[in-house]
């Protein structure tokens, strides 16, 4: 019976010790919106080519060569950004000044960002360094962000 005792006496400290040993692992990993941010923060150019720009499923009017957005995080799901470059061909989708942005969406790999002044662009994560932004205007429509508004679906393809 001694025997025993000492057994499950010693089993209780060993299993005590294995238990107390098994610590935190050092906390989650970083959270959607973390991840969100993680993959716009940068300066992206348009992408060279065929498909890089694109209005209505066809390659966009103008040249888009030298088109950049920059994205720099903030707090609390949200960052301020610039884009330069756009046509001067009367074709401006976006504000070339900037401003700022909050993201919504629930996965790491499509989300949205919702533009201050209003307006929304859809974000698809290709890669660490290919995102496709994509936005639909519609007739008249001036909202945050955009000016000279041209028609219809736009998608651009970026990289870093």
């Amino acid at each position: 019976m001694k025997k025993l005792l000492y057994l499950l006496s010693v089993g209780l400290v060993l299993s005590s010790l294995a238990l107390v040993g098994c610590g935190d692992d050092g906390g989650d990993g970083p959270t959607i919106q973390e991840q969100q941010l993680t993959a716009i923060v940068g300066t992206w150019s348009t992408k060279d080519g065929d498909g890089g720009v694109t209005q209505n499923d066809a390659d966009a009017p103008g040249d888009w060569a030298s088109t950049t957005f920059t994205f720099a995080a903030g707090q609390n799901n949200a960052g301020s950004y610039t884009i330069s470059g756009q046509p001067t061909d009367d074709i401006t989708v976006f504000n070339d000044g900037g401003g700022n942005f909050t993201i919504a969406g629930t996965t790491a790999e499509n989300f949205q960002l919702v533009f201050s002044g209003g307006g929304t662009v859809d974000v698809k994560v290709n890669s660490a360094t290919e995102i496709e932004l994509s936005t639909t205007i519609e007739q008249d429509q001036v909202i945050g962000g955009r000016t000279q508004s041209i028609n219809g679906p736009w998608k651009f393809v970026l990289t870093k």
